[in-house]
């Protein structure tokens, strides 16, 4: 359950409803660590499965400091 994040899961809502007419968006979440980034996510997917819209979750992790490329399980 999410507590006072209702200004951030009315627009997803909003998007899931224009997924669900064939309009997708791409959504881009950040921030600081441990704000709920995740939480919200998941809260996101939870709501889009019954829709039948596509939604993933993808984790850009930095770079390889060695190698200058995304770390390995980073998003393509």
């Amino acid at each position: 359950m999410l507590l006072e994040r209702e200004a951030e899961r009315g627009p997803l809502q909003n998007l899931l409803r224009e997924a669900s007419k064939s309009r997708g968006h791409t959504v881009v979440i950040s921030g600081e660590a441990r704000i709920g980034k995740t939480a919200l996510t998941r809260t996101f997917l939870k709501n889009a499965a019954p829709l039948s819209t596509r939604a993933e979750r993808c984790v850009r992790r930095p770079l390889n400091r060695r190698t200058a490329r995304p770390a390995k399980g980073s998003c393509p």
